[in-house]
């Protein structure tokens, strides 16, 4: 199967008022995320979601899957965190 990953939430340039958010998507069944550094797990439809803290201001939230293959599918997304 071929690697592709979908970030359902949040959306590139987001502006949120809380210091924590949902980070959730799509890959392959089969693939390893991490987020910002830190793996996620993925259930077995290949869906995957964790919390992210943010820093005042500009964020940047990045999300890698990748599969044993060697493939990679990358997405960086900017959240403003204005509290």
């Amino acid at each position: 199967m071929h690697l592709f990953l979908i970030v359902l939430s949040p959306l590139d340039d987001t502006v949120v008022s809380t210091p924590e958010i949902p980070v959730s998507g799509l890959t392959s069944p089969d693939a390893a995320v991490s987020i910002n550094g830190t793996l996620i797990s993925v259930d077995a439809d290949g869906a995957f979601t964790t919390t992210v803290r943010l820093s005042e201001g500009p964020n940047l939230v990045e999300v890698l899957s990748s599969n044993l293959a060697g493939e990679e599918e990358y997405r960086l997304l900017s959240v403003i965190y204005i509290p």
